[in-house]
């Protein structure tokens, strides 16, 4: 809007632009002011009354990009919505629901005080709607994953694989999983269940996994899809430091398989996904993702992510270049496997690994793995669990992995080892150890 004057912008939102004090303060303000000015100038800068609308809607097959983004007026892109918003300060939860399939979602020069989220949501299609006969829960220590058996279902469940699955019925109603291979006999292998809730922000920090029962009506969904995803970094009010006091940016319910280069760029220190299907990831910031499906290439490089429950499928999940990351409650299917190396850290809770393509676990040269839950799951093509030289992997709390593959638990250095054989260091300084308080 370019007739609007600087001065004019600045008095309506020195409130909101300016949450921190002292120098620091003083400096982002300034920053701030500088930026919507030099926007301002140029034409660039959105319309400050669009950004205390609460909610939007896009349908790009039935919107209007001259339409107001309403229910009944919706825009055709997500473009749009940044032109208006470009430079401008959420002060309250703004809600985006996408109609349909849509192209991309490029997120970008909005800033937000400690109110401010922008949550993009969508609403699912059941495909099938059916009850649960038998139900076997999740053991670690056998390495038993979850399976779910529906004896009225017809034609197994070959239809259904790498979809969500919500309980729509029992003591765990709304409750959402992922199903991740078909064992015949009209038996799915599939993740735990998470009680997913985004009704009130900010959200939980993270989903307790709870169990399905025999006898639980659900229906299977199909998420629409979003193309491509990216988000640069977000100005948001005392979430400079991670972790983010919340996040500022939700997708929710999308499926998100990325198109450019094959991945989504997510350059932010505040974006959070929630229960969607992601492609191959590039995470640059710090994004934390709950409930989701992987089935790409999930990539932390220097950047740091966490993983708070789900599932994934064909996937490879790496650290590296110093990235930092956090799996918890994550059951990966027949995927290639979790790589770290180059000076970064995953810490893993409660993390199975089944018919893995290589190794469940690989820690390559300077990667250190963390163990402060169970690490479970059989039938990965190589090891368990593989650890070259000048790699490290820490057993903490008295956990013992019970993973396994085909040629042995381990590999450690040059050596192959099992289970009951670690703590071990190998002559290439690859090693197992304990924590000190555990050792």
């Amino acid at each position: 809007m370019a007739s609007r004057s600087f001065r004019n912008y600045k008095s309506k939102h020195e409130h909101l632009v300016r949450p921190r004090t002292g120098l620091s303060g003083e400096l982002y303000g300034l920053r701030s002011d500088v930026d919507a000015g030099l926007a301002n100038l140029e034409g660039e800068l959105g319309d400050p009354e669009q950004a205390l609308v609460a909610e939007w809607y896009i349908d790009q097959a039935a919107g209007d990009d001259l339409n107001d983004g309403s229910a009944s007026a919706p825009l055709a892109s997500n473009d749009e919505l940044m032109r208006r918003l470009r430079g401008q300060v959420l002060d309250q939860y703004t809600k985006v629901t996408i109609v349909g399939d849509l192209d991309h979602i490029y997120v970008s020069d909005i800033r937000t005080t400690e109110n401010g989220y922008l949550h993009y949501t969508a609403t699912p299609t059941v495909l099938y709607s059916g009850s649960l006969t038998t139900v076997t829960q999740e053991n670690p220590a056998a390495n038993q994953s979850v399976e779910l058996i529906d004896a009225a279902l017809v034609g197994e469940w070959i239809p259904f694989i790498d979809k969500r699955i919500k309980l729509t019925s029992g003591a765990n109603v709304g409750a959402l999983s992922w199903l991740l291979k078909n064992l015949g006999g009209n038996t799915a292998r599939a993740c735990r269940f998470f009680p997913v809730d985004t009704a009130v922000f900010p959200i939980a920090s993270r989903f307790a996994p709870v169990d399905a029962l025999a006898g639980d009506l659900y229906d299977i969904e199909e998420l629409p899809t979003v193309s491509e995803v990216q988000v640069a970094s977000i100005a948001a009010s005392g979430d400079a430091v991670w972790p983010a006091t919340h996040f500022r940016v939700t997708f929710e319910n999308l499926r998100i398989p990325g198109k450019q280069d094959g991945y989504n760029i997510i350059d932010s220190h505040t974006a959070r996904f929630v229960a969607c299907e992601l492609g191959s990831m590039e995470i640059k910031g710090a994004v934390q993702m709950d409930a989701c499906f992987f089935t790409g290439h999930l990539s932390t490089r220097q950047a740091r992510s966490i993983c708070f429950g789900g599932a994934g499928s064909g996937c490879i999940i790496s650290s590296y270049g110093g990235g930092d990351a956090w799996l918890r409650d994550m059951t990966l299917s027949e995927c290639v496997y979790i790589f770290i190396s180059g000076g970064s850290v995953v810490e893993l809770h409660n993390t199975g690994i089944i018919e893995g393509g290589l190794h469940g676990l690989w820690i390559g040269p300077r990667g250190v793995g963390d163990l402060v839950g169970e690490l479970w799951g059989a039938g990965n093509v190589g090891y368990g669990i593989r650890v070259d030289g000048g790699g490290s992997f820490g057993l903490g709390y008295g956990n013992r992995p019970t993973i396994t593959g085909t040629l042995g638990d381990w590999h450690i250095g040059a050596d192959t080892v099992a289970h009951a054989g670690v703590p071990h260091t190998a002559a290439n300084t690859a090693n197992v150890h304990t924590y000190p308080e555990n050792a």
